[in-house]
C-alpha cells in the first residue's frame, strides 16, 4: 500500500471528522464532502491488512504531521495506520524538522 500525508494529517482520503474513519465492516467507502468532493476510499481495515506500508512525504508543510504519524498519534487520521509494517520515505523539507534526528 503506497500513502501520502496531507499537512492536516488526512491519508488515502480518510479525513478527521468524517464518518468512514469509523467503519469497521467494509474495505471501501464514500466520505463526506472534503475540499469541495466526495470521495471513494479505502477504510482501515484493508489498509491496516496490508503486507507492507510504504509512506511517501514530501514537503516542509508535513513536517509536524510527520512527527505526528511517526509518534503514533491516532487523533489524526494517518496515525490510525498500522506502523508494524510500515516504511516511510521523506524528503529533506519533511524531515527537517524530525524529533531526534
Amino acid at each position: 500500500m503506497h500513502l501520502g500525508l496531507g499537512p492536516d494529517g488526512h491519508t488515502a482520503s480518510l479525513v478527521s471528522g468524517d464518518a468512514v474513519l469509523n467503519i469497521k465492516d467494509a474495505d471501501v467507502a464514500v466520505t463526506g464532502p472534503y475540499q469541495g468532493r466526495r470521495r471513494m476510499t479505502l477504510t482501515y481495515p484493508v489498509i491496516n491488512r496490508s503486507r507492507r506500508v510504504l509512506w511517501v512525504i514530501t514537503g516542509s508543510e508535513k513536517a509536524q504531521m510527520l512527527n505526528r504519524l511517526l509518534d503514533g498519534d491516532e487523533s489524526i487520521p494517518a496515525g490510525r495506520i498500522c506502523r508494524e509494517r510500515a516504511v516511510v520515505i521523506a524528503d529533506e523539507a519533511a524531515g527537517r524538522q524530525l524529533r531526534g534526528a
